[in-house]
């Protein structure tokens, strides 16, 4: 038996029980009467008999019929307009599956227009003679005026039908469908309710009730014309996955205050106002932050992509941040697009998703406020009479002094005092030399002044002057401003305009910097390194006087056991310090993990006292907030390593510190 012999009529046969799912009293025999009228128009007339049927008989009729489910049917009250129209559904039972076909008749069956509704009829029930199943009936009445809708309705009611029948078998085809005909903002957000509810009952270890709280927050952030271009399966992923990264780190932040924590998911999507083709990449980031103050926005996660993969740019309008007041956690939104417009590769993901965590830290800026001071006039005066001290002759090289003045929201200023040689008055000033050249400072004069004699019609000129240049190319990964970077750039422009000079207050600095050069060399293709890490390395060792007579070799392996270290990190406890040690030629290592500032001290008292002044460096570093002492020995005498670990590992036994 199939479908096709059951649609023979039957006139005798006797209907079989109907049980709505409420109670209404006398009332009960209308409300079977209306649905069993209504399923006589739907259901094969052979599958409502069952009439001296067996148990095989009921079992091959319930098959038959919940492989033939959804069952549609459409009644046309006359074949002319105006007419009215009744459309009938009959599917397994699904939350909302009445609200798909009303969506579906009432605005898709003429597109463009929405018919008018004359009756709305909706019921869950059950068949108890048949299975305990429960079954939903629908029924629309609509109104056709015009030949033109009867004709749009007889052309597209095939197509609305398949997709009906696609629709109400499974809620993610439905929404799908809705997507494709363009959802209101109104019915996404029905169907991102209905998604969480689900996830609730689903997943309740994963997810409770502040889902839905989760939920509206975020749809309230979003703008409508993000939550237009996106699916609904979009924005889900979106609100759970923000959900669990606050979950996690809330949980996390109880055992470890005073960690940085990052979560981070990547995923590829494409977005577009109805389901468009634009590839984009996804990035759902959680994060606690340290200090009140901490700055994480979109240009420092777009900054931190553009390391790894330059060639991308943040979508329009796809940032947000979700950070509740009070609280040290944030949950971070952000969409990406390759300039090109081609899709994010396999292996640029996975690269993302190995570098990117570590990378991100470095990336959090720490806002200062600005320092109000005034130039201390007193002071220039007296590096122009030093600087006029040591040029005595027309043949030295001009004596030059560069200070940091102030920064502004866009510039770094420099003030400079030029001691030169002034043969005649045809010499060019030096305001003058800056016009000729095209230079990227930008020259503000101050005053300029003979200040003495050197013979042959020479005369001593001072002149006083500040630059201004962009810091924007001197901002480190942290957003804070390399200084030493930007000076350098004001000594070499200031030798392409003026020629050779001699840098006064600069020689250490330059020196610091060739030796910095050196170890960055050294390091080629021996480990991978933030670079940032590194300048906050050679930046914090001690003593500072020696950062420019530092012999290379020796940094680098030190180094490189700072960074074996913070590999191990995760794996070590952050109630205790570790000490990992290190012998190389001519030198021994020493890193300690997670010291205190009371460890700290008494390590520098003992080096003090127990090693030779010119032997050892120290350096302390924050990385991820735990604090790094590493320790350097330059002696190969064996008594002289033994003592130089031993007190290390004393040092960290806590005592009083004497």
């Amino acid at each position: 038996m199939n479908l096709t012999e059951l649609l023979l009529p039957t006139p005798e046969s006797t209907f079989p029980l109907v049980a709505p799912l409420f109670c209404s009293g006398d009332n009960n025999i209308l409300y079977t009467s209306i649905i069993q009228n209504s399923l006589r128009k739907i259901i094969p007339p052979s599958l409502l008999n069952l009439d001296q049927c067996t148990r095989e008989g009921l079992r091959e009729k319930k098959t038959i019929l919940h492989s033939s489910l959804p069952l549609l049917n459409s009644c046309f009250a006359k074949p002319t307009t105006p007419t009215e129209v009744s459309f009938f559904a009959l599917s397994h039972y699904r939350p909302n599956v009445f609200k798909f076909f009303f969506n579906m008749i009432s605005s898709w069956l003429v597109p463009g227009k929405r018919l008018p509704v004359l009756m709305l009829y909706a019921v869950d029930f059950q068949l108890p003679q048949l299975c305990n199943e429960i079954y939903t009936l629908c029924e629309i009445m609509l109104s056709l005026q015009d030949g033109h809708e009867l004709a749009a309705v007889h052309h597209n009611l095939p197509i609305i039908e398949a997709e009906l029948r696609l629709g109400m078998s499974s809620a993610y085809y439905g929404n799908k469908i809705l997507e494709i005909k363009g959802l209101s903002a109104d019915q996404k957000t029905a169907i991102l309710h209905e998604h969480a509810v689900d996830l609730i009952r689903r997943r309740p270890r994963d997810f409770d009730s502040d889902l839905l709280v989760e939920m509206q927050h975020l749809l309230v952030i979003c703008s409508d014309k993000f939550k237009a271009a996106r699916t609904t399966r979009h924005l889900n992923r979106i609100i759970s996955i923000h959900y669990l990264f606050r979950k996690a780190l809330l949980t996390a932040l109880n055992e470890a205050p005073k960690r940085r924590l990052f979560h981070l998911k990547l995923f590829k999507a494409r977005i577009g106002e109805q389901g468009g083709k634009k590839p984009v990449l996804g990035i759902i980031l959680g994060v606690n932050f340290l200090k009140d103050k901490e700055v994480f926005n979109q240009r420092h996660v777009l900054c931190a992509i553009q390391h790894f993969i330059p060639n991308t740019e943040a979508v329009e309008g796809s940032f947000f941040a979700n950070r509740h007041r009070h609280e040290l956690i944030a949950t971070i939104y952000l969409e990406v697009c390759k300039t090109d417009g081609e899709e994010f590769t396999f292996e640029e993901m996975r690269l993302l998703r190995r570098e990117l965590p570590n990378d991100l830290q470095d990336h959090i800026e720490q806002p200062m406020q600005p320092i109000f001071t005034l130039r201390n006039e007193e002071e220039i005066l007296r590096n122009i009479v030093q600087l006029s001290n040591e040029f005595t002759s027309p043949r030295h090289l001009p004596q030059v002094f560069i200070s940091f003045d102030e920064q502004t929201p866009s510039d770094l200023l420099f003030t400079l005092i030029v001691l030169r040689a002034k043969h005649s008055s045809s010499t060019l000033s030096i305001e003058q030399l800056f016009s000729t050249h095209n230079s990227p400072l930008e020259y503000i004069p101050d005053r300029c002044r003979e200040v003495g004699s050197l013979g042959n019609n020479s005369m001593k000129e001072a002149t006083v002057f500040r630059v201004k240049l962009p810091k924007e190319p001197f901002l480190r990964r942290d957003f804070s401003i390399n200084l030493v970077k930007a000076r350098q750039k004001v000594s070499e422009e200031l030798e392409r305009i003026l020629g050779l000079f001699r840098d006064f207050n600069g020689g250490m600095i330059s020196q610091e910097s060739q030796i910095l050069a050196q170890l960055r060399q050294l390091l080629q293709g021996c480990s991978k390194y933030s670079g940032l890490l590194l300048e906050n390395f050679f930046n914090s060792l001690y003593p500072a006087s020696r950062r420019s007579t530092f012999d290379a070799v020796y940094l680098k392996h030190l180094f490189l056991l700072l960074l074996d270290t913070h590999k191990q990190a995760t794996s070590l406890s952050l109630h205790h310090s570790h000490a990992f040690f290190r012998q190389e030629e001519g030198a021994t290592h020493a890193v300690i993990y997670n010291v205190d500032s009371l460890s700290c001290n008494r390590i520098m008292h003992y080096l003090q006292n127990s090693c030779k002044w010119g032997q050892w460096n120290i350096s302390y570093l924050t990385i991820h907030n735990i604090l790094y002492c590493s320790c350097l020995l330059q002696s190969e005498l064996p008594a002289e390593q033994q003592l130089f670990c031993s007190t290390i590992r004393e040092a960290l036994v806590p005592k009083e510190f004497s």
